[in-house]
């Protein structure tokens, strides 16, 4: 069901936080999507940078993504098996995005990427 995964960064400074991963601890960018979202990698982890304009507590900066080819499909698998969700579908330029938290109440979110990417 899911295709890769990533932990995602919201940050208040989108800009600041990109350099940060990319020339102070050397990621690799590998997409961006202008000021809305950029994924960075090193050895085996990417992380993905997102943007907020709400001041949120230090763990409630970082969540755990998961790549789906089908976001119908793996919302309705993990609803059989007792996920709730905690948010409605988010429909985006390049993905269509949904949360959830683990028993412990770490974000999760599902994310099915739109290929192509649209050109901007």
């Amino acid at each position: 069901m899911f295709q890769e995964a990533n932990v995602t960064i919201q940050t208040t400074n989108f800009e600041q936080a990109v350099k940060f991963y990319q020339e102070t601890l050397a990621f690799r960018i590998g997409f961006r999507n202008g000021n809305e979202w950029a994924e960075l990698s090193m050895s085996g982890l990417t992380v993905g940078i997102s943007p907020t304009d709400q001041k949120l507590a230090g763990g409630e900066k970082l969540s755990l993504g998961l790549n789906v080819s089908s976001l119908d499909e793996a919302k309705k698998s993990l609803e059989s098996r007792g996920v709730n969700f905690s948010s409605g579908i988010l429909e985006r330029s390049t993905a269509r995005i949904i949360f959830f938290n683990d028993p412990d109440g770490n974000s999760l979110y599902l994310c099915e990427v739109k290929r192509p990417f649209p050109t901007f």
